[in-house]
């Protein structure tokens, strides 16, 4: 049979490991927002892009229309 003090030491080792389980799925939650995050800017950073060549594209096209 255990002790007060070793079912007391038992009890906060089982809330330290139920803490750090908490802990560390917390973070993978950070992570993975910040991973979704990353794409969402990759995403509209490259759609920007795509938007500018095109634009671009266009200019270049008027200016040979004019020059033809």
């Amino acid at each position: 049979m255990m002790s007060v003090d070793e079912r007391a030491s038992s009890r906060e080792l089982k809330q330290d490991c139920r803490f750090y389980v908490q802990e560390e799925q917390r973070l993978s939650m950070i992570e993975y927002k910040n991973v979704g995050r990353k794409k969402a800017e990759d995403d509209v950073y490259n759609e920007k892009l795509a938007q500018g060549n095109i634009y671009e594209q266009k200019g270049e096209d008027k200016i040979t229309g004019i020059i033809n």
